[in-house]
């Protein structure tokens, strides 16, 4: 139990930081792609699509690894 709770924190940590890291490059990740005029709402739109994708799917994913860890002990 105390391994799934170590997968379950790690990746939810890992996952903050990535989505740190998305929202401190978005400016330049938006420039790239986006034109002048909507790249305002467009660097939001990605810092808060960051935080709202990455850091569940990381939770989601050690959860479900947890969940199936538990499930079918070695």
């Amino acid at each position: 139990m105390s391994l799934v709770h170590t997968l379950i924190l790690f990746q939810s940590v890992l996952g903050f930081l990535l989505s740190l890291i998305f929202i401190a490059v978005a400016p330049s990740f938006v420039g790239n792609f986006v034109p002048g005029p909507v790249q305002d709402i467009s660097v939001r739109y990605v810092r808060i699509s960051a935080f709202g994708s990455c850091l569940a799917s990381m939770v989601e994913t050690a959860v479900s690894l947890g969940t199936t860890s538990l499930d079918k002990p070695v």
